[in-house]
């Protein structure tokens, strides 16, 4: 409630943007595509920003041509990462120098680079990571011609990740065609997840405190109450 409380009233924008459905996201994102505009995604794993101009997307991905900070390059981003996509506009010219960044410059590049419609073969994306099989690459391009809601369990001859991400798919997705079996696996593998993220999130408060030497006692208690519920979690 504090960060809500803290939003609300320095940037109700993206606090309004945050609480938005998957599907405003969608919308957002489709109309950007439409007027041939360019967003911005703030990377968390790697910490930084991303310009990008999306080019296609469904309910699952967005194809975009994205600046790497050399060249424009092709990349996937999904729905159920919860980026946080933006105008390009929110990078003022104020803050472009506080980050030490050309939007116009990168703008042009993205506006000028080749653009494909068409989303690539599932094996084009995953063939980066050695663990998926030919198995799991068949299952995957047969499940492109299937209803969404008839997705079944991935077969035992694929590869145990490629298992999970399936059931992880249906569950985010689909939640009520899984069967208790299912069901269970999958509250297991979202436990699993919050247990490996509260370690980094508790990490990062705690470092918040050490900022702050703990002369607050208002946030230290805020924060601590922060790491308590992320533990209940």
């Amino acid at each position: 409630m504090h960060l809500v409380k803290h939003l609300e009233q320095v940037n109700p924008q993206l606090l309004r943007y945050t609480l938005s459905d998957r599907e405003n996201k969608i919308s957002e994102v489709k109309d950007a595509i439409s007027k041939g505009n360019c967003l911005v995604n703030y990377s968390t794993k790697h910490h930084e920003l991303e310009i990008l101009k999306p080019i296609i997307c469904n309910d699952v991905y967005i194809k975009a041509n994205y600046f790497d900070g050399g060249s424009v390059t092709e990349k996937y981003y999904s729905f159920n990462n919860a980026n946080l996509f933006a105008p390009v506009k929110v990078l003022t010219d104020k803050r472009q120098k506080l980050i030490n960044i050309d939007v116009a410059s990168i703008l042009s590049l993205l506006n000028n680079a080749t653009a494909d419609n068409n989303f690539a073969p599932f094996s084009l994306l995953i063939n980066r990571n050695k663990a998926y099989t030919p198995s799991d690459i068949q299952f995957f391009n047969q499940c492109q011609t299937m209803n969404k809601f008839v997705i079944d369990e991935a077969p035992l001859n694929c590869s145990h990740d490629f298992r999970q991400y399936i059931l992880k798919f249906r569950g985010n997705n689909f939640k009520k065609t899984l069967i208790d079996t299912e069901l269970n696996q999958y509250y297991k593998i979202c436990i699993n997840e919050i247990r490996k993220q509260s370690r980094i999130y508790s990490s990062e408060l705690n470092s918040l405190i050490s900022i702050d030497d703990g002369k607050n006692e208002k946030t230290v208690k805020i924060i601590n109450s922060l790491v308590s519920y992320i533990n209940d979690l």
